[in-house]
């Protein structure tokens, strides 16, 4: 019994010494995004429609905040962020990008555009008039 107990150890022994070893993961330099700047470009047909395209230096992706308490919209540097806006009326909106960088450093910038949005919620007649009593 002792003899089995004492190979045990040993093994134990030896999956501890081997299992401990010293992370030296090379992780680099940390930057924070620099020069984080966001053109906006509202669309003129009253249909809400916006988009977003950011950019910064030492940026890995972007979170774009269309409305508050909302997911973002994530895009990677060069893509463009849309969103539509269906609240009907003239409002300004507040639209919040942030920028990640490496090692989870963030910088971020607030914009406000003005909205007019007018949604058109008519239902289409697509029968075709062809004279009989269900195409009317």
């Amino acid at each position: 019994m002792s003899y089995k107990k004492f190979v045990f150890a040993l093994i134990t022994l030896t999956v501890l010494f081997v299992s401990c070893q010293e992370d030296d993961t090379p992780f680099g330099d940390v930057f924070a995004p620099t020069n984080l700047t966001a053109s906006v470009n509202v669309a003129e047909d009253l249909s809400g429609n916006v988009s977003i395209t950011p950019n910064a230096e030492f940026a890995i992706n972007f979170h774009v905040y269309f409305k508050p308490d909302a997911d973002p919209v994530v895009v990677s540097p060069g893509e463009v962020a849309n969103f539509r806006y269906t609240d009907t009326g003239e409002y300004s909106q507040e639209i919040v990008v942030i920028a990640y960088g490496r090692g989870g450093s963030a910088s971020s910038i607030s914009l406000s555009i003005d909205l007019n949005v007018i949604l058109n919620n008519r239902p289409r007649n697509t029968a075709k008039s062809c004279g009989c009593p269900w195409s009317r």
